[in-house]
């Protein structure tokens, strides 16, 4: 799904958790990119909240949809 960042913003239950995963800065907003659009799949958007997966659907875990950085990645 494509979004623009203050949809996004308007929509996600931890803006700051977004922008560290997807490498925004959290003013970004302000700074006059509320019109930048992402991209998420359906199972992103649902650990954000942005979206619900009903029943019946397969939710895919955590690690699976944003897989733990490594170490080289994190310094």
């Amino acid at each position: 799904m494509t979004l623009t960042l203050k949809e996004v913003n308007d929509t996600c239950i931890d803006w700051e958790l977004f922008c560290d995963l997807h490498g925004f800065n959290y003013w970004a907003i302000n700074e006059g990119y509320g019109d930048t659009e992402v991209t998420l799949t359906i199972h992103q958007a649902h650990h954000l909240g942005i979206v619900k997966i009903r029943d019946g659907w397969k939710v895919i875990e955590w690690d699976e949809v944003y897989p733990p950085k490594k170490k080289e990645e994190q310094e």
